[in-house]
């Protein structure tokens, strides 16, 4: 029997995917209460109404109320809390 499905992955043509190349990253958003950022570089500053995070292109501005970080590891940060606004700023 044929497969319908090419032997290669969508994934492997970087004009469908680009965010999975180490020089971007992925930003998430689950309705207006949780931020999931991808291939991020470092924390910069951290408050109930404000988290900024650098990435290898932009400063991320996270702003609400009672904002946390769930959880981070090298690769990927989780940020909850009532999110009011995110602004891109280049690095």
């Amino acid at each position: 029997m044929k497969t319908p499905f090419k032997s290669s992955c969508i994934y492997d043509n970087p004009q469908i995917c680009p965010d999975i190349h180490k020089n971007s990253s992925k930003v998430t958003i689950h309705s207006n209460k949780c931020v999931l950022i991808e291939n991020f570089k470092s924390i910069l500053f951290v408050s109930t109404n404000e988290i900024s995070i650098k990435t290898k292109m932009f400063t991320i501005h996270i702003q609400g109320n009672n904002l946390t970080i769930d959880y981070y590891t090298s690769y990927e940060i989780k940020i909850s809390g009532n999110i009011c606004n995110i602004k891109y700023d280049s690095n």
